[in-house]
């Protein structure tokens, strides 16, 4: 690979992340390990022995077969990225589970081993267990190692000790380990005497060895009388299981599971595995039989169970998943795309979804617009502009601006099926166009509560209702808020601007005004000077060209002294200011911190 073609092509890549020129894709997310999944996909690609994206030389430009090759590796994300703006996640994001495995038929439903930090006490560890909902009547300080404890608790119900196997028990913000106990191996120790009190019998050393023992699995074959009670459990863990699950299929919580949601669109019936709920982290913890699992959930009245051969399923009676505004016609697209995903035809599911994507996003677009309701048309329109964007940021960046009056003409990016189909089309590029002037580039950007800026003669066509171009300027507008509630991620639909209209306006209120228009706009005077002290330019009073090379009579101190500006207006026409000396990191280094001690040193030699 050539390192400079590397680079330009990492150019192109990152202008489908988003910047300041063009929308992201909708499959790149950079918040989602956006940049990671773009990289693997340039990689699949091979780009040092098939070819780089864009073609060498001072202009490089697009090598449209080598693109047509990495959108196809984007649209296996894009096709999931649809379904996960629509609530649904095909694939569960594994997690390595470090709870413990379920409990055999020796527990005794009421006893569990807590873990943590040598440092707590044993008062920490039953405050800690309270919080969660768990009763229990003590812990009891069992192993002692150089940085962690175990310690035993007794529960007062299985309830507790079933919920406490699964709840996140901290203790000074540091998470417990809890894990059932076989309390057959345990002796009945007492719950009131803490094991460092003076009162604690000598006969409890015994017990702690023989509990060690027991753990260790050198527990003798008959135990004797002192074992601890058992209690019956398992139906209170049937109970516990056949709730989790009711609450899992139900309202509250399908509607925002998009993995579960997804499980459930999968059929048309609903029916979801019950293996595919038990391997859940909870199910992990409670219970891994399938069979224990169903006979606790044909108690419910809220679920069905069935049985297909060797397989169970089970769903809920009414149907939870749906969200507000869901058609049976988008449901039935959603199971077409889920079922196209998982046959690893994501072209075909993007088609499918596609409709609901654009119909989304819609927003102002500028002139000359696709037909909104041509999805075809309007994807066309999109992908086209797109393809130009990225020609025109990578020439942007690498040899200057190749037009001035191009710019990406909606709020939303194409999607890469669109992408994909547009590049057997030619890529034409852009006129060069000119740039605007100051006062028009102020214009284009700046709200109507900043119109003070502006030269006073053209201030109206921002504030005035009668303006020409009050449209480009409306008080209220359309916010697409971003679905994770992360504002910057929030899209401002406001109107684009025609450059045709504001040059015309403009070129109206030049010839209504009595004076020359020629004011300097108010964001580029000399406002800030080095005595700290701040002067703002009243926006009626007469203003002179020669603004950034001299400051005002009305700029001076009481004694007459100019002050000196430190923030100058500036015009193209015009020589640089001088500017502020900037020192290297090697000088600051010198002038702030080896000669400060340099002096030091002198110092303290001439006073010893």
């Amino acid at each position: 690979c050539k390192p400079c073609q590397l680079v330009t092509d990492f150019i192109a890549l990152c202008c489908l992340v988003g910047n300041d020129f063009l929308p992201r894709l909708v499959a790149i997310d950079i918040y989602e390990k956006g940049i990671d999944e773009l990289l693997a996909a340039y990689r699949a690609i091979s780009p040092g022995r098939r070819g780089h994206l864009l073609s060498a030389g001072p202009v490089p430009k697009l090598v449209l077969p080598r693109w047509k090759e990495l959108f196809e590796q984007i649209m296996k994300l894009e096709a999931l990225a649809l379904l996960s703006d629509q609530g649904l996640r095909i694939h569960r994001e594994e997690s390595v589970s470090t709870g413990p495995s379920p409990p055999d038929s020796s527990w005794d439903g009421l006893s569990i081993c807590i873990e943590g930090r040598k440092s707590f006490s044993a008062d920490q560890i039953k405050e800690a267990m309270i919080k969660q909902g768990c009763k229990v009547h003590g812990a009891h300080l069992l192993k002692k190692s150089k940085k962690k404890c175990t310690w035993l608790a007794r529960c007062e119900d299985p309830k507790s000790a079933i919920m406490a196997l699964v709840s996140e028990v901290k203790v000074q913000e540091k998470k417990l380990k809890v894990f059932w106990a076989d309390p057959g191996c345990f002796l009945d120790l007492p719950c009131s005497t803490p094991p460092d009190s003076p009162d604690w019998p000598s006969q409890c050393v015994a017990a702690i060895l023989h509990t060690f023992n027991a753990l260790l699995g050198w527990a003798p074959e008959h135990r004797d009388e002192t074992d601890a009670k058992s209690v019956e459990w398992q139906g209170t863990l049937a109970s516990v299981i056949k709730e989790q699950i009711e609450f899992w299929l139900g309202p509250t919580n399908l509607r925002r599971d998009a993995y579960l949601r997804a499980l459930v669109r999968m059929h048309a019936d609903r029916f979801v595995p019950l293996k595919a709920l038990a391997d859940f982290r909870r199910m992990k913890v409670w219970c891994q039989d399938l069979e224990f699992i169903s006979r606790a959930l044909e108690q419910s009245s809220h679920l069905d169970v069935i049985r297909v051969g060797h397989e169970i399923f089970v769903r809920s009676i009414k149907d939870n998943g749906r969200r507000r505004g869901e058609t049976p016609l988008i449901v039935a697209r959603q199971r077409a795309a889920i079922e196209l995903v998982a046959a690893g035809d994501c072209r075909a599911a993007i088609n499918v979804l596609r409709s609901d994507y654009y119909r989304h996003a819609l927003g102002p677009s500028a002139e000359p617009s696709a037909n909104t309701d041509d999805i075809n048309d309007l994807s066309l329109h999109r992908s086209r502009a797109y393809l130009t964007g990225i020609q025109w940021v990578t020439n942007y960046y690498i040899s200057g601006c190749p037009s001035w009056s191009w710019f990406y003409p909606a709020h939303y990016a194409p999607l890469c099926e669109g992408l994909h189909s547009v590049l057997s089309l030619p890529c034409e590029p852009p006129p060069l166009g000119k740039p605007f002037s100051e006062e028009m580039q102020l214009l284009a950007v700046l709200p109507p509560e900043s119109s003070y800026l502006l030269p006073t003669g053209l201030r109206a066509l921002m504030t005035d209702e009668a303006s020409p171009i009050a449209d480009f300027y409306p008080s209220k507008f359309v916010v697409d808020e971003d679905t994770q509630g992360r504002e910057w991620r929030d899209v401002v639909l406001l109107p684009f601007i025609d450059d045709a209209r504001l040059c015309q306006a403009v070129a109206q209120a030049e010839n209504n005004l009595q004076k020359s228009w020629h004011e300097p706009p108010q964001a580029f005077c000399a406002t800030a000077f080095a005595d700290g002290k701040e002067r703002k330019q009243k926006a009626d009073e007469d203003s002179s060209p020669g603004l950034g090379k001299a400051a005002k009579e009305g700029n001076k101190d009481k004694d007459g002294a100019l002050s000196k500006v430190i923030v100058w207006d500036f015009y193209p026409e015009d020589p640089l200011p001088c500017q502020k000396t900037f020192f290297s990191p090697l000088q600051v280094y010198s002038r702030y911190v080896l000669k400060p001690w340099r002096r030091w040193r002198q110092h303290r030699a001439t006073r010893l």
